[in-house]
């Protein structure tokens, strides 16, 4: 088997997965609305509605929560028939871990893009108009992060139980420190200087800023460091790899 068919495969097993479906198309758009909605009376007047900002912050929040999407590619109960078929075909290990990687990033990639495209055609998600295309750039790079951050946990522990209570805590940890729930500008000075040392929250301002300024400054430092940290996480995947762990 190649890389291609093991991309095929992994997809279609996403596919046949209704709670995945439901997490990367159904449940952004009712967050965003459900939150646009109780809050909205907090951004009258305002350039920034209430349907902006969880616009941007939920599907950052989803984002982050995706990284327990990959364990579940490799550790799920009823695809580990197919795991053991391609541990005894002839296939690089690289080409198993990547799969599952890129398969991940692709599907959920694609329904949250789907999800942003019918929010900003629609009107109640202000994306940036001609600047969409930037901000749909940094979000993928930080999935494409994500998904690779919940694969070298799952190959470090080798848990999918146990890999994704890790990963749902850091992502809750991350998520009520970058003010995605809820702005924290009001919270005080101490608390809002510890918030800004937040990469997620750096990341969310990066994109209010391109949006409603046009300011792209940092922006592809922003990507290029978030490029590199993927990278280290996929060497230390190679290393950490065995595929007889996931059988």
């Amino acid at each position: 088997m190649n890389l291609v068919k093991l991309i095929k495969q992994d997809i279609r097993n996403l596919f046949t997965n209704p709670v995945v479906i439901i997490f990367g198309f159904v449940y952004p758009m009712v967050l965003i609305v459900l939150f646009g909605y109780l809050f909205s009376s907090f951004y009258g007047g305002r350039e920034v509605t209430a349907y902006d900002y969880y616009g941007i912050t939920m599907i950052i929040f989803l984002v982050l929560s995706s990284c327990t999407i990959t364990p579940n590619a490799f550790m799920e109960r009823k695809i580990k028939n197919s795991n053991l078929r391609v541990l005894f075909s002839p296939t690089n290990n690289w080409e198993i871990y990547g799969s599952k990687i890129i398969s991940t990033f692709l599907f959920i990639g694609s329904l949250f893009t789907l999800d942003m495209i019918i929010l900003s055609i629609t009107g109640m998600v202000n994306y940036g108009g001609d600047k969409f295309i930037y901000i749909l750039i940094l979000i993928l790079v930080l999935l494409f992060f994500t998904v690779t951050l919940g694969a070298f946990v799952c190959v470090l522990i080798k848990n999918e139980e146990g890999t994704n209570k890790i990963l749902s805590l850091v992502c809750n940890i991350l998520a009520l420190t970058s003010g995605i729930f809820f702005p924290i500008d009001g919270l005080g000075e101490r608390i809002k200087s510890i918030v800004a040392l937040s990469p997620i929250k750096m990341i969310i301002e990066s994109i209010f800023k391109i949006i409603y300024d046009g300011n792209f400054n940092g922006y592809l430092t922003t990507i290029s460091i978030i490029i590199s940290i993927t990278m280290i996480l996929l060497i230390e995947i190679n290393f950490l790899f065995n595929g007889e762990d996931y059988i």
